[in-house]
């Protein structure tokens, strides 16, 4: 576990092991942190519908989470992703000052 409250939260191409025990470790606090998960649609290490799968998961627990997908891309990042999450910080940024 991170000693510090974190602000916001960004998955890239990533994926979560669906199970119960990973619910049980995600604190109350935690859960309160707004999730960006972006993910490439032609990824070949984790496969585009794993990491699509993240975004409704994480939203069943009660988080928020925006999903992003990129036709194209990866397992990699890009800059179009990169200016999206660039964005994306900028304007929780601005919105929590």
């Amino acid at each position: 576990m991170y000693p510090k409250s974190l602000g916001r939260g960004a998955v890239l191409s990533g994926w979560i092991p669906f199970n119960s025990s990973v619910i049980e470790r995600i604190p109350q606090e935690a859960k309160k942190i707004p999730i960006l998960w972006s993910h490439g649609m032609v990824d070949g290490p984790v496969l585009f519908e794993a990491g699509q799968a993240g975004s409704p998961f994480l939203e069943k627990i009660g988080m928020t989470c925006e999903f992003k997908a990129y036709t194209g891309l990866s397992h990699s990042i890009n800059n179009e992703e990169l200016h999206y999450l660039e964005s994306w910080i900028k304007t929780r940024l601005h919105s929590s000052s």
